[in-house]
C-alpha cells in the first residue's frame, strides 16, 4: 500500500514538473511572438514617417509657386476696385472735352457751308414769292405806277404777313427799276447793297458765290 502511494506522488511530481516546464516553454514562445510583432511595428512606423515628409513637400511646393500669381492677382483686383470707387479724374474729363471739341470742329467746318447755302437758297426762293404778289399787285391792286411796298402786299392780302421776312429776320425789299420789279434780300450781315445780297433772279452759280463769301 505504501509503495502505491509513493508511486503516485511521483507520478504527480512529473506531471507537475511537465507542466510547469510546457507553461514556461509557450510564455517564453509569446514573449518572443510578442517582440517580433512589436519590431515589425515599429519598421512599418519608420517606413511611413520616413515617406511621409516627401508627400508633404510635394503638396507644399505647388501652394509656393503659385503664390506669386495669386499675389499678382490680387494686387490687380484691388486695384481695379480702388479706380471704380475713385470715379473719373480731372485729367480724363479734360480729355474727353478735347475729343468732343475736335468733333464739334470737324462737325461745324462741314455742317457750315452747307447750312449757309440752304439759307441763300430759301431767300432766293423767298424772294420769288415776293416778286410774284408784287406782280399781281400792280396788276390788280395799284392806283398809280409807284413801286409797292411790303405793307401794301400785306394790307391788300397778296402775301402772307408770316413770308415777309428773309431768312436772316429782316424784310425784304422790293425795287422797281424801268417797269421791272426787283425783290432783294440783305443777305448774312443784313446791309443793303453789300456783296452777299440775295435777289429773286440768282442763278445755281450766283448763290454758290455768295455762300462761299
Amino acid at each position: 500500500m505504501e509503495q502505491i502511494e509513493k508511486s503516485i506522488s511521483a507520478v504527480d511530481r512529473v506531471e507537475a514538473s511537465e507542466s510547469t516546464s510546457a507553461s514556461e516553454g509557450s510564455s517564453a514562445s509569446e514573449s518572443i511572438s510578442a517582440s517580433e510583432s512589436i519590431s515589425a511595428v515599429d519598421r512599418v512606423e519608420i517606413g511611413v514617417e520616413a515617406k511621409a515628409p516627401a508627400r508633404s513637400a510635394r503638396n507644399v511646393l505647388p501652394v509656393r509657386e503659385h503664390a506669386p500669381q495669386r499675389a499678382t492677382l490680387a494686387s490687380a483686383s484691388r486695384s481695379m476696385r480702388a479706380a471704380a470707387e475713385r470715379g473719373v479724374t480731372l485729367v480724363e474729363v479734360l480729355i474727353v472735352v478735347a475729343i468732343m471739341a475736335v468733333i464739334a470742329g470737324g462737325a461745324t467746318m462741314l455742317v457750315f457751308p452747307a447750312f449757309k447755302k440752304a439759307k441763300i437758297d430759301s431767300a432766293v426762293l423767298g424772294a420769288g414769292v415776293v416778286k410774284q404778289a408784287a406782280e399781281l399787285y400792280m396788276n390788280m391792286d395799284a392806283t398809280d405806277e409807284s413801286c409797292p411796298t411790303i405793307n401794301d402786299l400785306v394790307s391788300s392780302k397778296r402775301i402772307d404777313g408770316q413770308k415777309t421776312d428773309d431768312p436772316w429776320g429782316k424784310p425784304y425789299k422790293i425795287v422797281c427799276q424801268e417797269g421791272d420789279i426787283r425783290v432783294v434780300s440783305s443777305g448774312q450781315d443784313r446791309q443793303d447793297g453789300s456783296a452777299d445780297d440775295v435777289r429773286d433772279n440768282f442763278k445755281p452759280s450766283d448763290s454758290k458765290r455768295v455762300a462761299d463769301l
